[in-house]
């Protein structure tokens, strides 16, 4: 509550400005700082949100500002009209850009983005008959909201700051919604751990892209708006010194952060005019301050009212007590709908996931031959071999990281080989990484929410009007997370950053992912893994009670004593090819098991 009331505190400060300052040239800062704060939110929705290094993006707002004086002043559309046009015709750029660039990855993806904007401020160099080239469009129209003849007596600039802080409110208002739904939580997942969120049934590209266009719809209604207050536009706005400002605003106020951009915008907008005083060291003193809060403030500007919040919250735990403990959960999670299925085995099960011919070769090497198996709906299926088996890079092939160079693999009868490890997920088969894979900077409540991303109410219309459905489909998905926090014993953790884990906290919180996901197919890569006894005999216990709930396990693991005592079933891989299958009683008897192991003949290894 206090956060919201400082944010309408804010706001309102900033509507009543224009009354305090008089000083016209103070005004125009003002309204222009407010104006570049568009294209400050539009890069911290790739940049700060999605984590997508965009050089290039601030370009955008100078391709809104030139569409939209192209429509008023050359096909003579009505201001507001071309204004929201060119919205559109941003976004649209944005989408043309973003396609193939994010076919690229890390610095190679900003540098395409940057070498797009470079090719756009030439063609608005040398399109003499579009753009005027060099000499600009001159006499754009003013954006006129209230006629003269309506009396009210507020000037011009007066009526744009306000419409521009309103507006500014609810775009934050709008994009806070965003943010706070399945589509934020997905650009947040790409943006700290790319394949987990992948394996939880998030589309990398598509999110990318909605982050990329939607932050160039930002750049380019700013960009509009400022063309029609300046009154002229020229390449200058699609060149390096306003890619460098937008983001100098966005850094300096707090990148990932609602309102941060706005802080930067309003802050180092102003600041050069304010430093004026001292021309000769003007940018010596920007630059200083700058550097300074980055060094004390890598969060940015928005940093010190979390660390407030932080202490805060420190000092009110210190004088809490131990909060009471939340209900008793069921032992089962929701899985527990599903039919269950006797241990035995008596009857035929249904083939969850059917491996047929898999190979893979890398070059010359061949990691995996014809390796085929059924896993049945209900199992817990052991895969086994020394390290170097090629157990992994099954793993790998079944969920989509990689492609076989022959075979297939069918989930739930659906073919899936060649599919994304996104649409995999999506067949309900999710999977947890050999080396522990977490969302690390995200709490512990936060990793686990992500993960319900294949069933939460995706709906971008939805999340922006807050509907009854998706409150109610939030209510459930918070009520999956406090379960699969009980049943992993993490609800105290709820809070805590993921890297601050202890290394078998992060295992459960591993499991407490992949619960969340609602798969009946899980696969385990050495869930036991550096996990003490203690902790072992728990996972233990979980995963036969998740078997009981009717969910089907795969578990790769080298503590033989829990292999045995878990599975009902075993597949052995040795050199990438199977050399056995059968029951835990069967696999231990095995010559051929026997010999991979223990490395000993199999006649002699019989005879012992």
């Amino acid at each position: 509550m206090g956060k919201r009331a400082l944010a309408l505190a804010g706001f309102a400060l900033l509507l009543v400005l224009p009354v305090v300052v008089v000083n016209p040239y103070a005004r125009h800062v003002v309204i222009t700082a407010l104006l570049f704060a568009f294209a400050a939110l539009g890069l911290n929705v790739v940049f700060g949100y999605a984590g997508q290094h965009a050089f290039g993006h601030p370009v955008l707002f100078g391709v809104g500002a030139y569409a939209s004086a192209i429509l008023s002043m050359s096909a003579g559309w009505p201001v507001t009209v071309a204004v929201l046009a060119a919205g559109l015709v941003t976004t649209l750029v944005a989408a043309a850009i973003g396609y193939p660039c994010f076919r690229l990855r890390g610095i190679y993806f900003g540098v395409a983005t940057f070498a797009f904007a470079r090719v756009i401020y030439i063609v608005a160099q040398n399109w003499i008959g579009l753009t005027r080239g060099p000499m600009g469009i001159p006499s754009i129209t003013r954006l006129e909201l209230l006629p003269a003849e309506w009396g009210t007596g507020l000037g011009a600039d007066v009526q744009l700051h306000a419409v521009l802080v309103a507006l500014l409110a609810l775009v934050l208002m709008l994009l806070g919604r965003v943010i706070d739904s399945p589509t934020g939580r997905a650009w947040i997942a790409i943006r700290e751990n790319e394949n987990l969120a992948a394996s939880v049934g998030i589309h990398p590209l598509r999110y990318k892209m909605a982050a990329f266009a939607g932050g160039g719809l930002l750049a380019g209604l700013g960009g509009a708006l400022y063309a029609h207050y300046i009154g002229f536009v020229s390449p200058t706005e699609l060149g390096f010194h306003y890619i460098g400002i937008v983001f100098i605003l966005v850094i300096g106020g707090g990148t990932g952060t609602l309102v941060g951009p706005v802080i930067g915008a309003l802050v180092f907008g102003v600041l050069p005019e304010v430093l004026r005083v001292a021309e000769t060291a003007r940018n010596i003193l920007l630059g200083g301050i700058l550097l300074l809060s980055i060094a004390f403030l890598p969060e940015g500007l928005v940093g010190l009212w979390d660390r407030a919040r932080r202490r805060l919250r420190r000092v009110e735990a210190e004088r809490t007590a131990v909060a009471p403990a939340r209900r008793a959960a069921d032992p089962r999670p929701e899985q527990e709908v599903l039919v269950r299925r006797d241990r035995s085995g008596a009857g035929r099960r249904e083939a969850i996931l059917d491996v047929r011919g898999v190979t893979k070769r890398f070059g010359g090497l061949t990691v995996l031959r014809d390796v085929s198996f059924t896993v049945g709906s209900g199992e817990i299926v052991g895969l086994i071999g020394p390290n170097g088996a090629g157990k992994t890079t099954l793993f790998n092939i079944v969920t989509g990281f990689l492609r076989p160079t022959a075979g297939e693999v069918r989930v739930h009868g659906r073919q899936a080989t060649g599919a994304s490890p996104a649409s995999i997920a999506r067949m309900g088969l999710t999977r947890t990484f050999q080396i522990t894979s977490l969302f690390p900077e995200l709490s512990v409540e936060e990793n686990v929410r992500i993960a319900t991303h294949g069933w939460a109410q995706r709906s971008p219309a939805g999340a922006l009007a807050r509907s009854r459905s998706f409150r109610a489909r939030e209510l459930e998905i918070q009520r999956a997370v406090d379960e699969a926090l009980e049943l992993t014993r993490l609800t105290a953790e709820r809070d805590t950053q993921a890297r601050a884990l202890s290394y078998g906290a992060q295992r459960g919180l591993e499991m407490a992912v992949a619960l969340a996901t609602r798969s009946r197919l899980l696969l385990l890569d050495e869930p036991a893994a550096g996990l003490n006894l203690e902790e072992t005999e728990h996972l233990r216990e979980l995963i036969l009670s998740l078997r009981r709930g009717g969910l089907t396990l795969i578990v790769i693991e080298h503590d033989m004593r829990l292999v045995m005592g878990l599975c009902d079933r075993i597949v052995v891989l040795n050199y990438g090819e199977k050399i056995a299958e059968g029951s835990p009683q069967e696999i231990v008897g095995d010559p051929q098991v026997i010999e991979a192991y223990l490395g000993t003949a199999p006649g002699a290894a019989h005879h012992a």
